[in-house]
């Protein structure tokens, strides 16, 4: 078992400074190489349709385009809709989202802004919240 360790060990130690070797030659030659990734959001744009008077939720699935890991912070334009977290880490995370329509009368329409800010580049996603009251017809 141990001796297994150690050849595995030695293999990772040689494949590491490999890497190393080969990244120190690059800035050598001044020809570094960066990673970089995109968000793909579930959603451009945020469409809400709420009654007057209560709290509806709603979700936006972010993910980095090459399946790497990105940590990034959630705000918004508008005290009426608010995230339930306002920062995320990992390869795909679901922000969920609350809007508050206390106050609104039917017809009411609030516009504002979703912005994240991330390690992947910052991205804005409109949002619309239209109060509607519900009419039941028999």
């Amino acid at each position: 078992m141990f001796r297994t360790y150690f050849i595995i060990k030695k293999d990772l130690e040689q494949e590491v400074g490999e890497m190393l070797k080969d990244r120190m030659e690059e800035l050598r030659n001044e020809r570094l190489t960066y990673k970089t990734t995109t968000l793909c959001l579930s959603e451009e744009q945020l469409i809400i349709n709420t009654e007057p008077d209560c709290v509806s939720e709603g979700n936006l699935l972010v993910r980095s385009s090459d399946g790497s890991k990105v940590h990034g912070r959630v705000y918004t334009s508008h005290w009426r809709l608010a995230c339930v977290q306002t920062e995320f880490h990992g390869s795909v995370a679901e922000l969920l989202y609350r809007f508050d329509s206390t106050g609104m009368r039917s017809g009411d329409t609030i516009c504002g802004s979703l912005s994240i800010v991330s390690d992947a580049g910052e991205y804005i996603v409109p949002f619309a919240a239209t109060a509607e009251m519900h009419m039941v017809t028999t």
